[in-house]
């Protein structure tokens, strides 16, 4: 079993996980954000206690 592969961006607080990889693409790509519960793979995996970092005061 091939695992989709995620990307966090802790900066914009944005997740995306990849999926269906084919010829060196991935044919989907389902976007959240931080807070939200996301599917990865046979996992759900809870994402509001993720670091996001930024500028000071923002």
């Amino acid at each position: 079993m091939r695992l989709p592969d995620a990307v966090v961006i802790p900066r914009t607080g944005t997740i995306e996980v990849h999926s269906d990889p084919c010829k060196g693409r991935y044919g989907r790509k389902d976007p959240s954000i931080h807070g939200d519960p996301v599917a990865f793979g046979p996992w759900t995996v809870e994402t509001a206690d993720f670091r996001r970092y930024g500028r000071a005061g923002g």
